[in-house]
């Protein structure tokens, strides 16, 4: 067995090259987490729900906000089945002149027990920004039937890795000394 003192004769002191191999160590390690859980806050969810015009822009009736989203957008339960939300991919087919002429209050309505016609959201999206200004998930709209797309990214990203540990780790051995 090789004795830890003799190879430390052999090699040196702590040197020039010590030093730079940790200080490139120490610059992977800082970075490398902040890439890896990047996407936490990157790809974060937020609430959605269809925008609607009358209410995004302000329209003559402002202080009547959640009577126009009700009569605008059905409810369908949350994802925990705990509780009731707007609808994020669907609204009524409601036009400027019902708006205005709403009376409120006006109850929310499930889209099952409403015999409205409903269509797909044509005006947008509005988000909840309280906990996060922007994401990607509310820059590229991926809601509804783009949903998949923010896990997408992170898996991308993971092959990203894979492939970079094999084809990198392969070069590092190639190219040693």
């Amino acid at each position: 067995m090789v004795d830890f003192d003799e190879s430390m004769k052999h090699i040196g002191s702590y040197g020039k090259f010590q030093r730079m191999t940790y200080y490139m160590c120490l610059l992977v390690g800082i970075t490398t987490p902040f890439h890896q859980l990047g996407s936490t806050f990157l790809d974060a969810e937020t609430d959605f729900h269809c925008a609607v015009p009358a209410v995004a822009e302000g329209g003559p009736r402002e202080n009547h906000t959640d009577c126009v989203l009700n009569y605008s957008l059905p409810i369908e339960r949350t994802s925990s089945g705990t509780g009731w939300r707007y609808s994020g991919c669907t609204r009524y087919v409601v036009t400027s002149y019902e708006l205005g002429n709403l009376t409120c209050p006006y109850p929310a309505h499930n889209s099952t027990a409403d015999d409205r016609p409903t269509q797909p959201c044509d005006q947008g999206y509005w988000y909840d920004t309280r906990q996060y200004k922007s994401s990607i998930f509310t820059e590229f709209n991926l809601v509804c039937d783009d949903y998949w797309l923010n896990s997408l990214s992170q898996s991308i990203y993971m092959c990203g890795v894979l492939i970079g540990a094999i084809g990198f780790g392969q070069l590092a051995d190639l190219y040693v000394f």
